[in-house]
């Protein structure tokens, strides 16, 4: 008997899944997992966020992406994103303001946007780790104490002509 997604009413592939292949929806009445035919049930990556009870403000992931560029997408648990978000927004200012403006828009709506997926389970629930907060945090600090001293370097090499 081939059971239907109760979202979008497509076929699902396996009869034991967890979520529509489809629309990524979780789908009803789902049968046990079980993995090499074992014993025991164990349910899928896909399927562990699906009963989270956890959720994520979308406003506050917007304020942080509005104050810090990237830092919406870290709270999200998009370590790289943020990243890249954290290095476009200001080449994009430097490049022409509107580029930059846009970039930094755009990281605020795709912190949200994320946050909402992630509030609605069609998304993973994510948590940034404490290493990658730890990181994101510092590399403004890094980057200006190694412009400091390249510059510092620069005027000592200049003095010394």
């Amino acid at each position: 008997m081939t059971k239907f997604c109760t979202n979008c009413g497509e076929p699902t592939v396996d009869e034991n899944a967890y979520v529509c292949s489809n629309c990524g929806k979780p789908v009803s009445n789902a049968a046990s997992y079980r993995v090499g035919g074992g014993s025991k049930a164990a349910e899928p990556k896909t399927a562990s966020y699906l009963s989270s009870t956890q959720t994520k403000s979308p406003f506050f992931a917007t304020i942080l992406s509005f104050f810090w560029n990237g830092l919406g997408q870290v709270y999200n648990g998009r370590f790289w994103k943020g990243i890249f978000f954290f290095i476009a927004v200001p080449i994009g200012f430097f490049c022409l303001i509107l580029p930059g403006f846009a970039l930094w828009v755009w990281s605020m709506w795709d912190a949200y946007k994320e946050s909402e997926k992630m509030n609605n389970r069609e998304l993973p629930y994510a948590e940034p780790t404490a290493w990658e907060l730890i990181i994101f945090l510092c590399i403004p600090f890094v980057l200006i104490f190694t412009f400091y001293f390249v510059f510092i370097l620069g005027l000592v090499f200049l003095a010394s002509l």
